[in-house]
């Protein structure tokens, strides 16, 4: 266990809808589904659509699996990536966010609900799977962090969330990032957080619901940057991500 010589935050930022643009991920993505597989395609996009009205998890990777096999989802995801190499995927303020926290003296990783294929399949289109991650399949995220609260009141966050420890270490405060009201059950003294409502998405059914007063209502993620005042805090240069 690795104590921290200086105070750090220690920032979870979520995937989905948060850091992610999902709407114009899938929109790319089922389009090469539909011309790579006219009939599944189709089939796909409502079936995802219904999961998500309804504020459910859908597994893409699960669906096509079933229809296809691995080995041809394993193809098409591959074809995708290389498809969208030049583009960018994420959310207006997701880099600038993921910069400022880069060269700040805080840490930063994302925590990501959903099936382990899947989410990994988008970590690697979005080029955030050098970003330090864990997968969960845990909704209320605020329960998670609360199981990493020692006796003292600090933080031990894990290892695979931690860029250059590689094991578990301790933070006094931890900061939640996150689309959904639900993330923030169960958030435990010492741990804060920011309720993203992205203005260019439709309000979900999952989206819906109130936060306590730990958590601040956001429509930008630079609006982190500002509020945190990460820009006022800059530890030596370092490389930030590209």
């Amino acid at each position: 266990m690795q104590e921290n010589a200086n105070p750090k935050k220690f920032f979870l930022l979520d995937l989905d809808r948060c850091l992610l643009d999902l709407n114009e991920t899938m929109r790319r993505y089922n389009e090469l589904v539909t011309q790579q597989y006219f009939s599944i395609g189709p089939r796909l996009d409502r079936a995802s659509r219904t999961a998500v009205v309804n504020g459910d998890s859908f597994d893409t990777y699960k669906y096509l699996a079933v229809e296809l096999g691995d080995r041809a989802v394993e193809e098409l995801n591959a074809r995708f990536v290389k498809s969208v190499k030049s583009s960018s995927l994420l959310n207006p303020g997701a880099k600038e966010l993921m910069e400022h926290l880069a060269l700040s003296e805080h840490e930063y990783g994302i925590l990501t609900y959903g099936s382990l294929r899947w989410q990994e399949f988008k970590l690697r289109a979005s080029r955030l799977d050098r970003v330090p991650h864990l997968v969960t399949s845990q909704k209320e995220k605020g329960n998670l962090i609360a199981s990493w609260q020692r006796p003292s009141g600090e933080f031990s966050i894990p290892g695979q969330l931690l860029a250059y420890i590689g094991q578990p270490a301790l933070f006094p405060s931890v900061i939640l990032v996150d689309d959904k009201p639900d993330s923030f059950t169960g958030l435990p003294l010492g741990a804060r957080g920011y309720l993203y409502q992205n203005p260019r998405y439709e309000i979900l059914s999952s989206q819906q619901g109130e936060v306590s007063s730990r958590v601040t209502i956001i429509n930008d993620l630079r609006q982190v940057v500002d509020i945190e005042q990460l820009s006022d805090n800059q530890a030596l240069p370092m490389a930030a991500m590209s």
